[in-house]
């Protein structure tokens, strides 16, 4: 069997768990891979620039899995063992063996959708799950949980990856998540309580150098993907869906870890792509395609960049939730302020496909003045008096090179 090629992670074996027959090959360079650089000359001069000083990007560059995703070259399907479903649930034992074992590993899945019913999969370091394409490996999970599970966890593991599959909450009755309405399975007529099941876990104080890579989460029971970690890359994927979106952190992306990277992605009908907790800073959230918010949800630790995401809110959203708007930060008098330093740059928010602004004060530093303007760094509909987030518009000048993450060698 031909072995992967693929660089030594930083920390840790890495180990492969291949699921479907499948040829990857290096292509031109993109944002989270490796070998990616950076004009440092400009970071320089923002960096020192005292009517911008914008330091931060000399951190916002290292944002992502250290060393960035792997690359692969290929996987052959000669002499691999071929799982059938009776294989799918006894995953945890194959990703037992594989971490184990202590050099590279592929274990093959065939092309097809399976049911990984009453089970939950414990991460091990070095591991990624492996599939031949979000449109062809489904991984369909069937778990309850009347106070909160999670099906693929990598708590306080390192050097994780789930790549190249779907993978589907499911219940046995029947029932579909309702795409627009904003409440929880249980405060709905006919609902259900045990739905509280969340589908990916990257968190941890350890949890580190973990990935998400062309992959979809479709219908997550509660949270779809958590990353309250550190230096993780979420890349390439489609987040659509779940059975609870009621307040009180239903239904989110979490980015509440530090120096995540979130590239080239996809949400819609869940409750928010959200940056909250004092933990959550210097990710970098950029060129993502959303029909749904952009939230700097409560209390997070700032120095934060979105830049050049679009996020157009559709018609069914509005409508049924007429309150919401494309970005927003703060608004419930339960929530804390927005973090310092954060920079929402280049933007495209929309609703149904027209755009979502608002005027901010001419003077960040008196934000009750009469004076205001459309602001180039931020916009979107804030709530509660501007006095208390003035911080957020610390800033409001464009940043030499016309970009906060200034790449000198990838492909967009």
């Amino acid at each position: 069997m031909k072995k992967l090629k693929i660089p030594q992670p930083r920390i840790g074996l890495l180990v492969v768990l291949a699921v479907g027959s499948s040829l990857l090959t290096t292509q031109a360079r993109r944002v989270g891979d490796p070998g990616v650089t950076f004009d440092t000359a400009i970071i320089n001069q923002n960096a020192n620039d005292s009517s911008r000083n914008y330091d931060q990007m000399h951190e916002w560059k290292n944002a992502g899995r250290v060393g960035g995703i792997p690359w692969y070259s290929q996987i052959t399907a000669s002499g691999e063992e071929v799982l059938t479903q009776s294989d799918i649930d006894i995953l945890q034992t194959k990703i037992n063996d594989a971490h184990f074992q202590g050099n590279l590993r592929s274990v093959k899945i065939s092309n097809s959708t399976f049911n990984f019913k009453w089970r939950f999969v414990d991460f091990k370091n070095g591991v990624v799950l492996l599939g031949s394409g979000k449109n062809s490996t489904k991984i369909r999970c069937r778990r309850t949980s009347t106070t909160g599970t999670t099906v693929f966890n990598a708590y306080n593991e390192r050097d994780v990856g789930i790549v190249n599959m779907e993978i589907e909450y499911y219940t046995n009755t029947g029932l579909m998540p309702q795409d627009y309405l904003m409440e929880n399975q249980e405060d709905i007529t006919g609902g259900r309580d045990d739905t509280i099941v969340n589908m990916i876990n990257f968190a941890g104080p350890s949890n580190q150098n973990c990935w998400i890579q062309g992959s979809k989460v479709t219908n997550a029971g509660h949270t779809p993907i958590t990353m309250s970690s550190r230096h993780c890359t979420l890349r390439d994927t489609d987040v659509e869906g779940a059975y609870n979106k009621g307040a009180g952190g239903s239904a989110y992306i979490r980015i509440f870890g530090e120096s995540n990277l979130v590239y080239n992605n996809t949400a819609g009908k869940i409750r928010h792509v959200s940056i909250q907790t004092q933990a959550s800073k210097y990710n970098v959230v950029i060129r993502n395609n959303f029909s749904q918010d952009i939230s700097f949800h409560t209390d997070d630790g700032g120095y934060n960049l979105v830049e050049s995401n679009t996020a157009n809110l559709d018609a069914g959203m509005i409508n049924a939730n007429p309150q919401w708007h494309a970005f927003l930060t703060v608004w419930s008098v339960v929530h804390d302020p927005v973090g310092d330093h954060n920079i929402v740059y280049k933007n495209t928010f929309q609703r149904n496909g027209v755009r979502d602004t608002c005027f901010v004060p001419a003077d960040p530093n008196n934000p009750q003045t009469t004076s205001w303007n459309v602001s180039n760094m931020w916009w979107g509909t804030v709530y509660r008096p501007w006095g208390t987030y003035h911080k957020c518009f610390r800033h409001d000048l464009a940043p030499h090179g016309g970009t906060f993450y200034p790449t000198t060698n990838v492909t967009y």
